[in-house]
């Protein structure tokens, strides 16, 4: 389970986002590091016993996202994230262009998710045309999985939306609502309760398991293009 203190430390540096502070707290931001890394370790090798794909050779620390915002093109100045962002895949790298699982821990904003978000013009043409061509293996493998639609339920809409089918692709296509998206993702919340108790890595299992069909729908399409 993740530690009480830990989300204590993110709450606190929700309400204090300035350096002076991270600073003289770094000792208790280093330990809530290591509790979110530890809780991610063990998920990953929970999730390697049904999806081998992920590998346990690599330090989990290299996984996981600075907490140092990069606040050069963004109105929000605020110089630290209120939470840890890890990823899990076969190599460790946040740069990796397979689709991943990715674990959020922070008060209020834990979840899981896996999928493409907001992939360069390359791979977004190559996952929308996965789309287009493969519809059909679509509705069988990921919205006709049962785990996945109770657990997650569809693909996220909330990054931008075409307002129209993208040119190239037929504007009746049984796809076309996925054509319009932009990201490609899937991914459903953790409540702080469960998060600090001892099912937090029993219910994060479970979304992964509900994700791996996506995941792997996304990755087929990435690597046949590779």
């Amino acid at each position: 389970m993740i530690a009480k203190s830990t989300f204590e430390f993110l709450s606190e540096l929700r309400d204090n986002n300035y350096r002076e502070w991270f600073n003289a707290n770094k000792a208790r931001y280093e330990a809530a590091r290591d509790d979110a890394i530890a809780f991610a370790e063990q998920l990953r090798e929970e999730i390697h016993a049904f999806d081998p794909e992920i590998a346990l050779d690599y330090p989990v620390k290299r996984s996981m996202f600075r907490i140092y915002r990069d606040t050069r093109f963004s109105r929000n100045k605020d110089p630290y994230k209120t939470h840890f962002g890890i990823v899990l895949n076969d190599n460790g790298s946040v740069k990796n262009p397979l689709a991943s699982y990715y674990i959020n821990i922070g008060p209020g904003d834990s979840y899981v998710a896996s999928g493409c978000y907001c992939p360069d013009p390359q791979l977004l043409k190559l996952l929308r045309d996965a789309f287009d061509l493969d519809w059909e293996l679509f509705e069988e493998e990921v919205l006709g999985d049962k785990m996945f639609m109770k657990y997650i339920g569809g693909l996220s809409r909330e990054e931008r939306m075409l307002k129209r089918v993208p040119n190239g692709y037929p504007k009746d296509s049984p796809a076309a609502e996925y054509l319009k998206l932009t990201s490609f993702y899937g991914y459903a919340n953790i409540d702080d309760r469960t998060m600090l108790g001892p099912d937090g890595i029993k219910k994060a299992l479970t979304l992964c398991h509900a994700l791996r069909p996506l995941k792997e729908f996304l990755n087929r399409a990435i690597r046949y293009d590779g």
